[in-house]
């Protein structure tokens, strides 16, 4: 079988996946595309269902590098995939060929295949000595980038579920891993269905090398919907199909308007406040929908919550109201892994749940212990539990295969309120359902709540995948790894590579250009149409030149549409880039695009003349003479304003011309155009003459080195091409990874840390991690901090608020955090508190205390890993580190 893939020959590789995976057919999926496209060295952007065979794609491409003898990087986005996956692996191509990297474990990291987080891959980049420089591609980038460089022998990179880089939290480092992979290396980017897989694979292209997308919105193993309710009485449950035939409207069955109610299903008639009343009823509800499922073979089952709460008395409930899913057989089975669970991590075993498990039924969230999460995992993959209640974390690719996911509900809290679920989000969880090799057809039942109407799931459904967007943003650890890596110029083109600055600017160019050339198409269409002999003469020629006169009508009234909407969305962005600047100076420094080339698709960044200014103020023009579009669904006109040219010239502009602002150092890093915050010599202010003058002396400058749009603040001089030197407050600051590394390095090289003993350190650092580990307002500890550790905490508080301060000041918003309720709890584990102390006196779920005291064992780690600290303080955070790293928290994987 590997004799097939080693081969460099693409035409065999439609048999070495025949072979490889035999329920997989590949004439209904684009695997082979894929394939091929790495096998001849291009990268590859797959963007397709969950259960759609990305993953054969991955395993195929490694068979043929391991062959090779190189070496392949997968990442996933969770510790727990992480390890899932080496099970996996490990199972595929042997124990010795497969390594894990986590942070929390390194496993065979020698291995020819690794598979670790991405924020690792992130970080050893960074520390990579020989990383390609910026402006140095294709031959010449490799060679630089050789050497004794750790990615020399790496030829495949496989980032799994790359749709992470849209998450708000956590997406800028996919964008760093990819600006920052040297150019030899493939990326294999497996992504769930989203609208725009083809911007991901423009994007690559650009700042790595050919990429090519591969996408589908095929199921190879269908997906039907259905919609669930109970009768009034809560005595039976009904299911219904949510989709009309063809997929295309709701159901009729489910339009009140239409419906005609009868004695026999009376539920449309109940109120809808009614139909649920409570979360007891609920669970009521859930016995009869658990009897529907059974009988009519839809089990094992996933029911998404979106309540741990809810989930736990769920499974606790159903056992005692007579649901028992399980034979014999497997009862002792389940029975035979609890035991090894209670020999192996006792304080794991959830021991109200256990008799549910029995049952075939279980609770999967975030605020179970992982040994427990991985026991449900294990027995589902094994068929032994027919039905898992789990919030919806359990989506995010762990291999739970199902026949059948449940929707509890169309809305969930959010950090705003309740909202209703995003469509990706929705198909994430559906695509549980229906695994290929397992099912023929796969089922997903949206159930009835109090909070929607039927509507709410096809509202959801029809608005289809969202964009993937870009959250690039510029830490203090990025800022200074790319500072003590590179010169100020090669910082600043990282930045201006990112997914963000291409989508603002390549991709919008991109969209235009299109446009531009439907108009064209359509003109000339018309034209050929209108110059044609005997157009008058011959009824249907006549009506077919009509017909496209019209379409090309439409399409150039389309494209006035989209330019107006376009010059729209980039005048509201500048109108509140200008609103927050002016929050700081009144006049703040803008440049002024008068010839209208900024948003031409045609137009690059050296044809672009832009005209330095000081923005006075608002305009009280009216905008009618700019060319705005006056038709009644045409783009709401942006606002104007009055400035001060380099030329010592007033002007009245719309937003829409304001290309940017003097480019300037910023925590978050906003699209093309976008305003940055000038801050100019107060002096200057005093006198719009002088500040005239100053603008002709930068506009001169700037336009002698050919970078108008690119300018340095006022007064600054070019940086020198090499890259700066860290203080060690600096250097620890890069060499450590939080929420605010910052305040972490500050923190850790105060003087109050560093004579702690080190159940005292425990205390403090977990003070420090606690932002990142959990957030709950209500929280109760029973474990006051030690003395030490609160004067040591008391004494942090100062330099905390002094570091806020600093950054509100500098517009920087990222918080700084020291939470001293939690110092008492990780301070007892670190002396030898038991599990079953911890859980009895704490309000936290096991699940949080596990994750706090985890992060407060991984900062200790970076701590005594960090050269820029004192010696003692290294000392003593080794011995946290040995203290703390106990079971049930340790989900180290052998």
């Amino acid at each position: 079988m590997c004799l097939v893939l080693l081969s460099s020959s693409c035409d065999i590789v439609h048999l070495g996946v025949s072979l490889l995976y035999p329920e997989a057919s590949p004439s209904t999926f684009r695997e082979i595309k894929a394939i091929k496209y790495i096998v001849r060295g291009r990268s590859v952007v797959v963007s397709a269902p969950t259960g759609s065979g990305k993953t054969a794609i991955a395993e195929a491409c490694m068979r043929h590098f391991l062959g090779a003898g190189r070496r392949i990087i997968y990442t996933t986005p969770l510790k727990a995939l992480s390890n899932q996956k080496l099970v996996e692996m490990r199972q595929r191509f042997g124990v010795e060929a497969v390594g894990l990297q986590t942070g929390d474990a390194s496993v065979n990291i020698a291995a020819p295949l690794v598979i670790m987080t991405t924020e690792i891959l992130r970080n050893q980049l960074y520390r990579s000595r020989t990383m390609a420089p910026d402006g140095v591609e294709g031959a010449e980038a490799a060679t630089d980038a050789a050497g004794d460089d750790d990615f020399e022998d790496v030829a495949l990179v496989v980032l799994d579920e790359v749709h992470y880089l849209g998450d708000p939290w956590r997406g800028s480092v996919w964008e760093e891993v990819l600006i920052n992979l040297p150019p030899h290396i493939l990326v294999l980017g497996m992504s769930a269905t989203v609208k725009n897989p083809g911007d991901l694979a423009g994007w690559i292209r650009q700042v790595h090398g050919e990429c090519s997308v591969v996408s589908s919105t095929h199921r190879p193993v269908p997906l039907t919907w259905h919609y669930c309710h109970a009768d009034a009485e809560l005595a039976r449950a009904r299911l219904k199909p949510l989709l009309a035939r063809g997929g295309r409207r709701l159901h009729p069955s489910l339009l009140v308007s239409v419906v005609e109610r009868t004695e026999e299903d009376d539920w449309l008639s109940v109120p809808r406040a009614r139909r649920v009343p409570s979360m007891a009823q609920g669970r009521s509800m859930m016995v009869v929908v658990v009897r529907l499922l059974n009988s009519k073979g839809m089990l094992p089952a996933l029911w998404f919550c979106f309540s741990r709460r809810e989930c736990d008395l769920c499974a606790i409930a159903l056992p005692t109201q007579g649901i028992d899913l399980t034979t014999p057989k497997e009862r002792e089975a389940i029975q035979r892994h609890i035991d090894l669970a209670r020999e192996g991590a006792p304080e794991a075993v959830r021991e109200d749940l256990v008799p549910s498990l029995l049952a075939g039924i279980a609770s999967h969230h975030a605020g179970c212990l992982p040994a427990w999460k991985t026991l449900v995992e294990h027995l589902f993959q094994q068929g032994l539990l027919k039905l898992v209640i789990a919030t919806e974390t359990l989506a995010a690719g762990i291999n739970m295969p199902a026949r059948t996911s449940l929707i509890s509900t169309m809305t969930r809290r959010s950090g705003e309120g309740f909202a209703a679920l995003r469509h990706n989000d929705l198909q994430q969880m559906a695509g549980r359902a229906g695994r290929r090799g397992y099912d023929t057809e796969g089922h997903c039942v949206v159930v009835a709540s109090k909070w929607d109407e039927p509507s709410a799931a096809w509202e959801v459904l029809k608005g289809g995948p969202e964009p993937l967007e870009s959250q690039f943003s510029a830490g203090y650890s990025m800022a200074l790894s790319l500072l003590a890596t590179r010169s100020l110029p090669d910082a600043r083109a990282f930045l201006h590579k990112s997914f963000l600055r291409y989508m603002g600017g390549a991709a919008t160019r991109q969209r235009l250009a299109e446009v531009a050339a439907l108009e064209r198409a359509a003109e000339d269409l018309r034209r050929e149409l209108g110059a044609a002999d005997g157009v008058g003469s011959e009824p249907e020629l006549w009506q077919r030149f009509r017909a496209a006169q019209e379409a090309a009508r439409s399409a150039k009234a389309a494209g006035r549409r989209l330019r107006s909407a376009v010059r729209a969305a980039h005048g509201g962005a500048m109108a509140e880039r200008v609103a927050e600047a002016r929050r700081e100076t009144p006049c703040p420094a803008v440049a002024l695009d008068l010839e209208g080339r900024l948003l031409d698709p045609g137009a690059g960044p050296d044809s672009l003349a832009l005209l330095p200014a000081w923005l006075l103020g608002p305009s009280e023009v009216d905008g009618k003479d700019d060319g705005w579009e006056a038709a009644a669904d045409a783009a709401p006109a942006p606002p104007r304003y009055v400035c001060l040219g380099a030329d010592n010239r007033l002007y009245d502009v719309p937003a829409h011309v304001l290309a940017g602002g003097t480019a300037g150092w910023t925590a978050a890093l906003p699209g093309p155009g976008a305003f940055e915050v000038a801050r100019p010599d107060p002096g200057t202010l005093r006198s719009l003459r002088a500040c005239a003058d100053d603008l002709a002396t930068v506009k001169h400058d700037a336009t002698s080195e050919g970078r108008m749009g690119d300018t340095t603040p006022m007064g600054t001089p070019p940086p020198p091409p090499r890259s700066i030197p860290l203080s060690p407050l600096g250097e620890a600051a890069r060499q450590l990874h939080g929420g605010n590394e910052l305040w972490l390095a500050l923190a850790l090289t105060h003087a109050a840390l560093q004579d702690l003993a080190p159940e005292h350190l425990a205390g403090a650092l977990a003070a420090l991690a606690a932002g990142d580990a959990l957030s709950r307002p209500g929280l109760r500890v029973a474990y006051p901090a030690a003395p030490a550790a609160a004067a040591a905490l008391e004494a942090l508080e100062g330099a905390r608020l002094e570091l806020e301060r600093a950054q509100a000041g500098a517009g920087v918003e990222v918080p700084v955090t020291l939470d001293a309720r939690v110092a008492g709890l990780a301070q007892a584990w670190a002396a030898g508190a038991s599990w079953a102390q911890l859980a009895a006196d704490s309000s936290l779920d096991d699940g949080d205390v596990a994750r706090l005291l985890m992060r407060t064992v991984d900062l200790a780690r970076q701590a005594a890993h960090c050269e820029q600290l004192l010696p003692e303080l290294r000392a003593a955070a080794r011995k946290v580190v040995r203290a703390m790293d106990r079971s049930p928290i340790s989900d180290l994987v052998h």
